[in-house]
């Protein structure tokens, strides 16, 4: 797929696809010794797994040759989690004592949640490499609570029908944020991208729902055992169906929306490989007790790599050089003095 393309104007673009090394066989001996080991050691453990997980992703996803790199240290995400059960434990407490103080609790943790989605992208990113390059998240909670608390709030108000708008918001205040070295990324979307994929799925929503309920009156009538189980596998197909039809086409907008530099990133997720994939994925889950859980992870993130890639027009090596030598002259002010993973809490 690496091959140059010429444009009418004449910029020559190269495409540089995403890849994908991972095998089932492998993830599942990480993966069952992680869940094993967290059962034993009643969770704790579970920060290791964390870790070990995203190594193995981050190791086989490559770009160009290479592959990116997980930095975050489990006694980091230890630390988080050992807060966030001291935390429920007291909230038990406290709310089982007193429990006009759980709606305190709750408002409490309403007003921390910008803090901690700023904290935790902070984190994640400042732990993600490409060639040495560490990842950057600059936002403000300010900027997270509009994002996170305001619009969501309007949802009520406005009947659902501003959800797009919500969509979008967060969409772009996550990618618009992250940096890669010094460079910031851009978001390009467009709002009213949005609202045509919300409108499809409402719309097929309405259709659905419109055969459904024929099918039911019809079994219901002549046959009532057939309809019950005709209706269970409609619906199933139903919410995968839409699950995997706005997974695809949200998955997009944000993906082809994405750029940095003279880079664009794209993607062409498919809404039928999409439903398959979630299909067989559930299925082959359930039927295994769960032992097909590597499998099915593994399977996922073979696709969505195998259908994205950049298009850049810039030297990737020079523009990665460049940022090596930014980051390596700011040193230590990519630190940061609360380095745990608030994510978990």
């Amino acid at each position: 797929m690496d091959h140059i393309e010429t444009r009418p104007a004449g910029a020559r673009r190269r495409v540089i696809p995403v890849e994908f090394t991972g095998k089932a066989g492998e993830y599942f001996k990480i993966w069952i010794v992680n869940v094993l080991l967290t059962i034993l050691t009643l969770g704790i453990y579970s920060a290791w797994a964390k870790v070990r997980n995203k190594q193995y992703f981050y190791g086989n996803t490559f770009i160009d040759g290479s592959s990116f790199r997980y930095t975050a240290s489990p006694v980091q995400i230890l630390k988080a989690r050992l807060i966030a059960v001291t935390v429920l434990l007291v909230y038990l407490l406290v709310s089982g004592m007193f429990p006009p103080l759980e709606l305190l609790f709750f408002f409490a943790f309403l007003l921390m949640t910008p803090w901690i989605i700023v904290r935790a992208l902070a984190f994640n990113a400042r732990h993600s490499m490409y060639r040495n390059v560490p990842f950057a998240f600059h936002a403000s909670v300010g900027e997270a609570a509009v994002a996170f608390l305001f619009w969501p709030m309007l949802l009520v108000p406005t009947l659902g029908l501003i959800l797009p708008t919500v969509w979008y918001k967060q969409r772009r205040f996550i990618v618009a944020n992250h940096a890669f070295g010094t460079t910031p990324f851009a978001f390009t979307a467009s709002h009213g991208a949005f609202y045509r994929v919300f409108l499809i799925g409402a719309l097929f929503l309405l259709l659905s729902g419109g055969l459904a309920a024929m099918l039911d009156a019809g079994l219901t009538v002549t046959a009532p055992g057939v309809g019950a189980v005709a209706m269970s596998g409609l619906l199933l197909i139903m919410y995968v169906g839409m699950f995997a039809y706005f997974t695809a086409a949200l998955g997009n907008l944000q993906v082809n929306g994405t750029g940095i530099a003279q880079t664009r990133f794209k993607s062409n997720y498919q809404t039928r490989d999409l439903a398959w994939l979630y299909l067989t994925n559930t299925l082959g889950i359930a039927l295994s007790l769960g032992l097909l859980i590597p499998w099915a992870k593994v399977r996922l993130a073979a696709y969505r790599a195998s259908h994205t890639w950049m298009e850049t027009s810039d030297s990737l090596d020079g523009f990665i050089a460049a940022e090596q030598g930014r980051v390596s002259a700011l040193g230590d002010q990519f630190g940061e003095v609360f380095d745990m993973d608030i994510g978990a809490l």
